[in-house]
């Protein structure tokens, strides 16, 4: 039972790291790969952009948006190619307006339709903070947020079965993605403008990862460490 426990410890350690992978695949098929490094450069993406028109900025909002409804799809890359292709603020703006539209679906969906319509598109069931007040859902939603090795699909279903307000859960959600959001972005950008400032940014979102769960079980940052056992626990 010790060995199962410390094997799905890891094996949800190993899990948090698939978007970290992604994006450093993507930055050294940029750097490395002669094909796609040709590819990859400020003046091709905007030619390219140019081309989408304004449909560009919409599709890739709506992609980011349905990265967040249907769990399996990582939304990191997706923000880092933002950054390549508008720059850390534009890409900022782009992914957050995306992320919080798919944040607000997926709530929608819970409440409209709950576990059952939520485990079509994560494939599990959700639980989150019950019997939580309103005014520690709101926190927990915002201070979420801020912390990537918390899922946020799994946040955006969970506080759509809790008792917490739609105008809530939107304001928080946007405000609380912002940073990451745009640590994801500059990374994105610093690809094309600064290789080595991105494998350091990429290498620091590594170590974040893997350090913040042990931080959340042992210091318990406002009440986190509940909303992170009730997610491992559907996950097992």
């Amino acid at each position: 039972m010790v060995y199962e426990g410390v094997h799905e410890s890891r094996r949800r350690s190993i899990s948090t790291l698939v978007p970290v992978v992604l994006l450093a695949l993507l930055i050294v098929a940029a750097l490395a790969v002669p094909g796609v490094r040709d590819f990859f450069t400020r003046e091709n993406l905007v030619s390219l952009l140019e081309t989408a028109g304004w449909w560009a900025p919409i599709v890739f909002a709506l992609i980011m948006a349905l990265a967040i409804v249907v769990s399996p799809i990582p939304s990191v890359p997706i923000s880092a190619m933002l950054g390549m292709a508008y720059g850390p603020l534009a890409g900022t703006a782009i992914a957050v307006c995306g992320a919080t539209l798919g944040a607000m679906a997926a709530f929608g969906i819970a409440r409209r339709f709950g576990n059952g319509a939520i485990r079509v598109f994560t494939g599990r069931s959700v639980t989150f903070c019950k019997g939580c007040s309103r005014r520690t859902l709101a926190v927990i939603v915002f201070v979420a947020r801020l912390i990537p090795v918390v899922s946020f699909d799994l946040v955006s279903y969970g506080a759509g079965l809790s008792r917490m307000s739609f105008r809530q859960f939107v304001l928080w959600t946007f405000l609380g993605m912002i940073p990451w959001t745009w640590f994801y972005t500059s990374v994105g950008s610093a690809v094309l403008d600064n290789p080595v400032l991105a494998a350091v940014l990429s290498i620091v979102l590594a170590v974040v990862v893997l350090v913040l769960p042990a931080v959340v079980r042992r210091y318990n940052p406002f009440g986190l460490r509940r909303v992170m056992m009730e997610q491992e626990k559907e996950r097992a």
